[in-house]
């Protein structure tokens, strides 16, 4: 396997993608604004930044006034290493679009619409060192400002769009599964202001829930944990066809709802029309942090030397 740099994120994917041209050139050895680690190659700060960068509050070191190279490069338009370049005369794709994962295996990327796959891999066993950067909207720069958790890390970090998120309990996702497939909205999950058809449907589940991990609501974990929660498709068509069945002659009937919320546990009352009303609790639905399940451009992974973490 190629040796790399494994001083940050950035430099490991630089280096994976061969260390492309960037019109850096060589500088006095100093440390990178951007990442605050030393270079010898790289460009004048001032002349490199343009009138659209915004991310003057994520600079490590601001004595300096050099960029390296593989920061012009990881902030500059260009497609994962591994991805099949663009046809002549087209953009291609770009590193904001994707998440990126990386451990002594090898290195693969993936976007938001294969979520089992990411799942998959952040339960998974690492080798060595690794990292995690997750992109949610497609448009912020991820990858330089996501750290690298030691090998063997009780607490390592991932992260998530623009914020850092210690791993937690697993087991909170898959309580947030056995939820959704149940009928459960990802919305009512991440308020816990749940339907009363939810709370006659799901009435056990919606209480053992709030009971484990309702002090989770808020924090990076759950967010992260709920982004990724996706329902058993299969299962949930089943769970559906045994309710139809037992509510066959008289069974219950849910018309106006009121909600009721499972933090301030009052009683529901029904008012009348819910305007507030959710969705039948399809696969993505968290509003309100902006985190859903919206297809992204196709993914890949990185051929021999990279590895394929996620398998065929």
């Amino acid at each position: 396997m190629t040796r790399v740099d494994i001083t940050s994120p950035v430099r490991i994917v630089f280096e994976l993608a061969g260390r492309p041209e960037t019109n850096s050139h060589p500088v006095s050895r100093q440390l990178c604004r951007m990442c605050a680690l030393p270079t010898d190659c790289g460009l004048k700060f001032d002349r490199w930044q343009g009138s659209s960068f915004t991310d003057q509050n994520k600079i490590k070191c601001m004595s300096s006034d050099v960029i390296c190279g593989a920061c012009i490069w990881a902030h500059a338009w260009n497609q994962p290493p591994g991805m099949e370049p663009p046809p002549a005369g087209k953009r291609g794709k770009n590193l904001r679009m994707f998440s990126h994962f990386w451990d002594g295996r090898g290195y693969c990327y993936a976007n938001k619409a294969e979520k089992p796959r990411i799942l998959e891999w952040l339960r998974g066993e690492k080798e060595g060192a690794w990292f995690a950067a997750i992109a949610d909207s497609g448009k912020k720069h991820v990858l330089p400002h996501t750290v690298i958790n030691p090998a063997g890390c009780r607490s390592p970090v991932i992260r998530l769009e623009e914020q850092d998120v210690v791993e937690g309990d697993w087991g909170l996702i898959d309580s947030m599964i056995n939820l959704l497939t149940d009928g459960v909205t990802k919305i009512e999950i991440e308020a816990g202001d749940y339907a009363v058809s939810s709370w006659q449907r799901s009435m056990n589940l919606v209480q053992d829930f709030e009971h484990t991990w309702s002090q989770e609501r808020g924090g990076g974990w759950f967010t992260l944990c709920l982004w990724l929660a996706q329902r058993n498709e299969e299962e949930y068509c089943a769970r559906r066809s045994t309710r139809k069945v037992r509510e066959v002659g008289g069974g219950l009937h849910f018309g106006r709802q009121a909600r009721v919320s499972a933090i301030r546990g009052e009683s529901a009352q029904v008012l009348g029309s819910d305007s507030g009303s959710v969705s039948d609790g399809s696969a993505d639905q968290c509003q309100g942090s902006g985190l859903g399940n919206v297809s992204s451009p196709e993914s890949g992974f990185v051929g021999p030397v990279q590895g394929t973490l996620f398998g065929d």
